[in-house]
């Protein structure tokens, strides 16, 4: 099962959505924020960016993708993930 995960490089994978999830989060808090207040601090950006950079940087990626082990074992047989190994 470890194989299977590390062979999709599923810990990789998360950082990548993470990422592009962090950019769409900042966009729309950003929008909401013009579209309620008019106008945003100067440092807006560089604050908001640094916090969602600090949280990813936090994020269990390593125990999210353990946590999925079980959902794995359960859904998928040997062969089914030797299968996907393979392909």
């Amino acid at each position: 099962m470890i194989l299977y995960l590390r062979t999709i490089r599923s810990h990789d994978m998360m950082e990548r959505t993470l990422a592009v999830q962090s950019q769409s989060m900042q966009q729309l808090v950003r929008d909401q924020i013009l579209k309620d207040k008019g106008n945003l601090p100067p440092d807006f950006d560089t604050h908001m960016k640094t916090a969602m950079d600090d949280l990813l940087k936090h994020m269990p990626l390593d125990d999210m993708v353990d946590a999925m082990i079980p959902a794995y074992q359960k859904h998928f047989t040997k062969g089914d993930i030797d299968a996907m190994n393979a392909f």
